[in-house]
């Protein structure tokens, strides 16, 4: 009898264990899933939402996902750089908001020129290919990243605030 009792409390700690995990990070293979999609954290949506766009060529619409910053960083949606990205495709992304390397986004920094409701950091392996048109600190094949996202209010959009090279995740 406590056979079965403990076969069946370590099925349940697997499925626990299998949820915690699906929470801390994803591939695209969960944001292609039908069964996922619908699961994936709008924050993270505008990740992939924002290379799926570049990868498309849709540079306004990637361009509208930047927040204030990064908006200021480029020329706008036909901005050389934007194009020297033939293809962006993240491979893994992990939320490492409360990652005690991060430090915190000072979200009273008027530099920012921001309000920040709430923020969440992201750390990616992106795979690219570039055109080399522009000189660019990418390079084709996979490149590491820390994403950081953000809200200005809580009922606004999500907003990519940055994205900068790190260290292999």
């Amino acid at each position: 009898m406590s056979i079965n009792f403990d076969v069946k409390r370590l099925i349940i700690l697997i499925f626990i264990n299998l949820f915690i995990l699906s929470l801390i990070g994803c591939n695209k293979a969960d944001i292609e899933s039908n069964a996922s999609i619908n699961m994936v954290a709008p924050e993270v949506k505008v990740i992939y939402s924002f290379a799926t766009d570049l990868s498309n060529k849709k540079y306004a619409e990637a361009f509208d996902k930047l927040g204030i910053m990064l908006r200021k960083a480029y020329s706008g949606p036909d901005d050389i750089h934007f194009k020297n990205i033939q293809s962006m495709e993240i491979l893994e992304l992990f939320d490492k908001t409360y990652a005690k390397e991060n430090g915190k986004w000072d979200i009273n920094n008027k530099e920012i020129g921001e309000n920040i409701y709430i923020y969440k950091v992201y750390y990616a392996s992106v795979n690219y290919t570039i055109s080399n048109i522009a000189e660019s600190y990418l390079k084709n094949g996979i490149n590491y990243h820390k994403i950081t996202v953000y809200k200005e209010t809580k009922d606004s959009e999500w907003k990519i605030g940055e994205i900068s090279s790190t260290d292999k995740i």
